[in-house]
């Protein structure tokens, strides 16, 4: 007797996925902000528009890249890493690019804030 049998194997996202909060800035500052992270961490921004942008890493062309992607709605910014490959370095890479682009973007926002203090207590 023969059977037929379908397999479906599903592949492991090698995506890692983060939200951050607006925290008072309109949606244009933080994509401002945003954008000057990812050339801070010297990524190559593919598209932008008023709702988010799409960057790749620049590791050489022979080398582990990703493609990052931001979303800003409902008064917080999704950020999402991606790289085609399947390995387990990769999960930790894209982790890795999230808690990168984090860090600078905080560091900006806190020297935008602390910038801005300073002009309204002059005033």
């Amino acid at each position: 007797m023969k059977t037929n049998c379908t397999y479906t194997i599903k592949m492991l996202s090698h995506i890692h996925t983060e939200q951050l909060p607006l925290d008072g800035l309109e949606t244009d500052q933080f994509l401002s902000l945003a954008v000057e992270a990812t050339h801070k961490v010297e990524w190559i921004i593919a598209s932008v528009n008023k709702a988010g942008f799409v960057a790749y890493t620049n590791n050489g062309i022979f080398s582990w890249n990703a493609e990052i992607k931001m979303r800003i709605s409902d008064g917080w910014a999704n950020l999402q890493s991606q790289c085609r490959g399947d390995a387990p370095k990769d999960v930790i890479e894209n982790k890795k690019n999230i808690q990168k682009f984090i860090t600078v973007f905080k560091t900006l926002k806190n020297h935008y804030y602390l910038k801005n203090e300073n002009e309204f207590s002059r005033v």
